[in-house]
């Protein structure tokens, strides 16, 4: 499973999980 970084508009940074 391959985990991304986002990072949000109000500064915030969330890890998604991609490929599902």
């Amino acid at each position: 499973v391959k985990k991304a970084v986002v990072t949000l508009a109000d500064g915030q940074s969330i890890d998604v999980a991609t490929g599902l």
